[in-house]
């Protein structure tokens, strides 16, 4: 498990067919969606998952498994923006900014507001890039 929340566990996985690395979030079974709001939840992973920008974790899938919801997502090497302020202030302040800015303009031209923006939905890789994360999906 690489992470914990309030609506799942994520865990590190492969894509066999693919060949490619993915995070996979198993959602709580005490949050199990209505007909109403998975349809709701389905359109919204359908835009993102056509939404390719470089500041954006990528959807790849979406599907229930054993009455279980998951959620299969782009693999995010690195930190949370919360676990750097934790140490102290940010390194490029402006230029995280600048990033974070460039993927929530990229969503909302697509019609897709973010609903969660905190630093802990705001990733930090190695290289420097920023990857927003949880578009209000999970």
């Amino acid at each position: 498990m690489i992470a914990r929340g309030g609506m799942g566990e994520v865990y590190a996985g492969t894509d066999e067919l693919l060949q490619r690395p993915v995070a996979v979030k198993l959602m709580k079974a005490a949050l199990r969606m209505s007909a109403v709001r998975r349809s709701a939840f389905l359109a919204e992973a359908q835009v993102l998952s056509a939404l390719r920008h470089r500041n954006i974790c990528q959807v790849y899938d979406f599907f229930e498994d054993r009455a279980q919801d998951v959620l299969v997502l782009e693999l995010i090497e690195g930190e949370t923006l919360r676990s750097v302020l934790q140490r102290g202030p940010a390194p490029q302040p402006i230029a995280i900014a600048l990033q974070v800015a460039d993927a929530l303009v990229a969503a909302h031209e697509r019609g897709v507001a973010h609903r969660d923006l905190k630093p802990e939905n705001v990733m930090l890789t190695p290289a420097g890039q920023v990857k927003v994360l949880d578009f209000g999906l999970a």
